[in-house]
């Protein structure tokens, strides 16, 4: 009910703080168990303590918000700067695999950078896809996708990136542990350097 939802927008915005909306907005995009009913009893705690509930840390509820919309952000700032495109006929394409719905908040970073091109980030994990086409773009759902062929130049491309990712490495320098604690080893199934000839 669009009526009851924005009364309960203007609740939060006048009783708590306007931050706070968006706040939740990030919130309800993570995946953890139960975040819907901790974003609740959050709101409900918070119309009685005003903005000063972001300092109950101890209330089991603020923590668990506080902690996943931290989750969030960070899971994002590592997608901003690992996402990898791949070019298939005018269409720049890039698959991620993220633990949380983040494609809503890498939205706006590539539609700006990419501003006149086509383009479409694929969450396979989530079924989700941000599409770019002539300047307008859509968050859709989709089932099933299947992934246009990567060209035989951008195979080359891709060839000679891992080249050169090889060449500048130090290879007494190499230590794969560091490497994970940077770039999780979830992620490197959709990094051409990372994947094995």
């Amino acid at each position: 009910d669009p009526y009851k939802a924005q009364k309960v927008k203007t609740a939060i915005e006048n009783k708590i703080s306007f931050y706070t909306v968006r706040f939740l907005q990030e919130c309800f995009l993570s995946c953890q168990k139960r975040t819907e009913i901790h974003m609740l009893w959050f709101v409900v705690k918070g119309f009685k303590k005003g903005n000063d509930i972001y300092r109950y840390v101890s209330d089991e509820d603020v923590d668990f918000v506080l902690k996943a919309n931290r989750n969030i952000k960070k899971e994002k700032h590592l997608y901003l700067g690992i996402v990898r495109f791949y070019k298939s006929g005018e269409v720049y394409i890039a698959v991620i695999k993220p633990k949380n719905r983040i494609v809503p908040l890498l939205a706006n970073h590539f539609i700006q950078r990419f501003a006149n091109q086509n383009f479409m980030i694929y969450d396979e994990v989530h079924n989700q896809a941000l599409i770019q086409s002539q300047g307008k773009y859509r968050i859709l759902y989709v089932e099933s996708i299947e992934m246009p062929p990567i060209t035989e130049n951008e195979k080359q491309m891709q060839e000679m990136w891992k080249n050169f990712y090889d060449t500048v490495a130090i290879k007494e320098r190499f230590n794969p542990k560091c490497r994970m604690n940077f770039m999780p080893k979830r992620l490197w199934s959709n990094l051409p350097e990372m994947r094995e000839n």
